[in-house]
């Protein structure tokens, strides 16, 4: 199973998320959080007392307390190799965020909301994160 972190400050989001997740299965626990800050603690809580990092972060750019982008800044704070793959899923049009947060090494897509299955089935089955689309 794959652990996953979705980062929105929009609860109707996190639970489609949560839903759209279990639909493709493969991903368990996922946990959720409102705001980068809270995401962003917990994942250095994670680190510094050795247990496991999520393998996938669903991350939304504007956020109160914490944005994304302050996220993937404070990524920075864990030990190399960490592993964590983020997902930006957004529905901001501005090119220079899209270009700061592709810009991050933890970045592996930047997708726009509403968020699609079979689109971020597409991006994570080649990677073994979850079924192939349509299965």
């Amino acid at each position: 199973m794959t652990s996953v972190f979705l980062v929105d400050d929009d609860p109707v989001f996190l639970m489609l998320g949560r839903k759209m997740l279990g639909k493709l299965g493969g991903f368990a626990p996922i946990d959720s959080f409102l705001d980068g800050r809270l995401a962003l603690d917990e994942l250095l809580r994670r680190s510094r007392s050795g247990q496991s990092l999520p393998a996938l972060v669903l991350l939304d750019i504007r956020m109160p307390v914490l944005d994304g982008l302050g996220f993937l800044e404070g990524l920075a704070g864990l030990p190399p190799g960490h592993g964590i793959r983020v997902v930006i899923v957004s529905s901001s049009l501005d090119p220079t965020e899209r270009a700061q947060a592709l810009a991050s090494p933890h970045v592996m897509a930047f997708l726009d909301k509403p968020l699609d299955r079979d689109r971020l089935a597409s991006l994570l089955a080649p990677m073994g994160l979850c079924r192939p689309p349509g299965t």
